[in-house]
């Protein structure tokens, strides 16, 4: 279904909010910046200088912290030495050092391996050393669903989260892809529970699984649970679509 982007900047914004580009309070800051813009375009008033300056100050820093912000955060929240710590604080699973070209052949090797414990261990290494993604996703999504690794479920989820962004984008390249064959067609299925499953960290995935649910497909009800998990989120995506989907009926021929 074709969704046409608003002209408006104040609906723009609203979008990148519904979307999960940006969070509730950015928007907000972001509206308040354009009110005031429109009060100087569209009014016709005038600032002081003290004023202009101020607007000016916010601006820079709504900018900064859009783009420059996060950036800074993950490489300093990815320091070695801050990780190392925080794993000795909280007894977590220490930290992959370089893997040798050895080293990645064998663990490719272990990911296509019948024992599952072979390829779990495989992919999580290479998930922890940020290395061959596309790959590993899906063998992660089956173990994920497989009834004998239960246990595993929660760590599982734990280390998606950790590099979320990438693996939402591998699920959700996953989600679009029109070249599944029906063997492959499970993965799917699971791909969209388990973005459920991750809750705030899925927001980028909302509008696929929106259009997972009105395929009318074998995936629609699993895309139905995970939006609803997705909370609030997803709320305002959903309805979008339905109105689009009356307004449809409403203009059908008599």
């Amino acid at each position: 279904m074709d969704i046409k982007e608003p002209e408006k900047l104040f609906h723009k914004i609203q979008r990148m909010r519904d979307d999960g580009w940006i969070d509730e309070d950015y928007a907000i800051r972001a509206i308040t910046l354009k009110q005031f813009g429109d009060i100087a375009v569209h009014q016709y008033k005038t600032f002081t200088k003290d004023e202009a300056q101020d607007i000016l100050d916010f601006t820079y820093a709504l900018v900064e912290y859009c783009l420059d912000f996060k950036l800074k955060f993950h490489k300093l929240k990815n320091n070695i030495k801050i990780k190392k710590r925080k794993s000795q604080e909280f007894g977590e699973d220490a930290e992959i050092n370089a893997l040798s070209d050895s080293e990645l052949e064998y663990l490719d090797k272990m990911l296509s391996d019948s024992n599952k414990s072979f390829s779990y261990y495989a992919a999580i290494t290479l998930l922890k050393a940020n290395i061959k993604i596309e790959k590993i996703v899906p063998i992660l999504i089956g173990i994920y669903n497989n009834n004998e690794f239960q246990y595993m479920k929660k760590d599982i989820i734990n280390y998606f989260k950790n590099i979320s962004s990438v693996v939402v984008l591998e699920l959700i390249k996953l989600l679009k892809d029109s070249s599944i064959t029906n063997d492959q067609r499970k993965i799917q299925i699971m791909a969209v529970t388990l973005l459920g499953d991750m809750g705030t960290d899925a927001q980028q995935a909302i509008p696929v699984l929106v259009n997972a649910l009105i395929a009318n497909s074998d995936i629609s009800i699993k895309a139905t649970h995970s939006l609803i998990k997705l909370g609030g989120d997803a709320v305002s995506s959903v309805i979008k679509i339905y109105e689009e989907k009356l307004n449809s009926v409403a203009n059908l021929p008599l």
